[in-house]
């Protein structure tokens, strides 16, 4: 599983390179788990996500799919207000 992650973890830096976007800065952490997709028939498929403190976002390299974005945060406890945030 291992390989799988590290493999993951390359792409997202050549995929990184290749837009030209600079991900060395201290404050930009990368977010990588392993998970399996039942969908797909139980394939393993690499999910991750790109912290940027500074600027207190999340984003991703690839276009997010919109049938997914209503899930993106799915079991996570927080603030639903956004004037709780600022």
């Amino acid at each position: 599983m291992f390989e799988l992650l590290d493999g993951c973890v390359d792409a997202l830096c050549e995929l990184a390179q290749t837009k030209s976007m600079n991900l060395e800065a201290d404050d930009i952490e990368l977010v990588v788990q392993l998970a399996q997709i039942e969908a797909e028939g139980a394939q393993v498929s690499c999910c991750y996500y790109f912290v940027d403190h500074t600027a207190r976002t999340l984003f991703w390299l690839h276009d997010r799919d919109q049938a997914t974005d209503n899930n993106i945060f799915s079991g996570l406890q927080g603030v639903t207000d956004p004037s709780h945030i600022l």
